[in-house]
């Protein structure tokens, strides 16, 4: 930093016609008896990376809490250091907050010190800011916070993966410890042994399932009114909504529901009918004598020629 003027005046300034004085910074004493201009640039420290000295004459003692600055002029990867002011002794440099830990100096950085008489040493002033603690930051890694430098206390778990295999009723489970960890994948899969209790066909969590379904059925039988009387009845068949029922002395029936039924005209007359189907859309009723008769909703029919 250069020399600064410095023109003393009246603190009102309103005598602009008295000659004010100057002088220059290298000129003034502070009440510690250092210069100004010492106070106003920071040394760089000479000596070596582990003893600093910064060359202030006007220092004769050092006062308590007093602030020193000076920029370090080599690394001191976190050697125990030292510094001297002029020609005091040397005193150590401690991290705030601590005994006896030293900072790591990096070349070229600024640094502020202060005096502490009481522990005949020097603290590096905090930099830092913030409410961490020590478990917040990860085990190794340093930083400096409001209430001083911590060292992390939070262990590194790594990267966390997991394949939970269910094989009952039991949940399992993965316990995450506490910590830092870098991701991982928990996978969640069915034991294959549980592919007898999945429906073929289906696979769920990795497994095909193998287990057949049979299809449900009615066991019990409920008697009907077919409206065919004591005559045989020899077929049925359903389609498009309607249950169509045939048998002897050409009786024909429908039904919506198989529950309640109607004769119908068959145009079989008393040909006995033997057997009813559906498809494409058309019911077809067959029966003795070559008869054949279509119908597209099972109550109108109409007599075919069969070719029988």
């Amino acid at each position: 930093m250069a020399v600064k003027k410095i023109q003393m005046r009246p603190p009102d300034n309103n005598y602009a016609d008295v000659l004010h004085p100057e002088t220059d910074t290298t000129m003034v004493l502070l009440p510690d008896g250092s210069v100004l201009q010492d106070q106003l640039v920071a040394p760089l420290a000479s000596g070596s990376a582990t003893e600093l000295v910064i060359d202030m004459p006007g220092i004769t003692s050092y006062a308590h809490h007093k602030l020193f600055q000076f920029i370090a002029s080599a690394n001191n990867n976190g050697a125990a250091t030292t510094l001297k002011v002029g020609t005091l002794a040397a005193r150590p440099i401690y991290l705030e907050g601590t005994t006896n830990t030293a900072p790591t100096l990096i070349a070229g950085k600024l640094y502020t010190v202060w005096a502490d008489n009481t522990k005949n040493c020097f603290f590096l002033k905090a930099s830092g800011s913030g409410n961490a603690v020590a478990a917040d930051l990860l085990a190794g890694k340093t930083a400096t916070t409001d209430n001083g430098p911590i060292t992390g206390t939070m262990p590194n778990n790594g990267s966390q993966n997991a394949i939970l295999t269910i094989t009952g009723s039991a949940k399992p489970t993965k316990t995450i410890p506490a910590g830092y960890t870098s991701g991982g994948t928990i996978t969640v899969q069915l034991a294959s042994s549980l592919a007898s209790k999945i429906r073929h066909g289906e696979t769920i969590g990795g497994v095909l399932g193998t287990l057949v379904v049979p299809i449900p059925y009615t066991a019990e039988w409920t008697q009907r009114t077919s409206s065919f009387g004591t005559s045989h009845i020899f077929g049925v068949a359903y389609g498009n909504g309607m249950f169509v029922a045939v048998g002897s002395g050409g009786k024909l029936a429908t039904s919506p529901d198989g529950i309640t039924w109607t004769q119908r005209t068959s145009s079989f007359d008393s040909t006995y009918i033997y057997g009813v189907a559906y498809g494409n859309g058309m019911f077809v009723a067959v029966g003795s004598g070559g008869k054949l008769a279509t119908s597209p909703d099972g109550i109108t029919w109409t007599q075919r020629t069969s070719s029988f």
